[in-house]
């Protein structure tokens, strides 16, 4: 094995990005599903949340909320789950 990863080596995978509406999160959002997997794309604003959605594409599902917020990172991984129907994989950007 060369150590390099198939186009497609996510398929079959959910990830839970959060402050993916640019930077560092856009682009591992973005990443993420070039290489097969679905993506939940975390963002305070909902209206910013369902826009960096439908400019990733298919596979990318907006969730949004504060995830500083009592009960809202429950509740985002509750929604992702309802919508993907499995475990996540969830990754924190920019939190302080």
């Amino acid at each position: 094995m060369d150590g390099s990863l198939s186009p497609q080596d996510f398929v079959g995978r959910i990830a839970l990005v959060t402050g993916a509406s640019r930077g560092l999160g856009r682009a591992v959002a973005s990443r993420l599903l070039d290489r097969g997997a679905r993506v939940a794309i975390n963002v305070r604003d909902a209206a910013r949340a369902e826009l960096v959605a439908r400019e990733l594409g298919p596979g990318a599902l907006a969730v949004p909320g504060d995830i500083v917020a009592e009960g809202v990172p429950e509740s985002i991984v509750a929604r992702t789950v309802a919508a993907y129907g499995r475990r996540v994989a969830v990754r924190v950007l920019g939190v302080a």
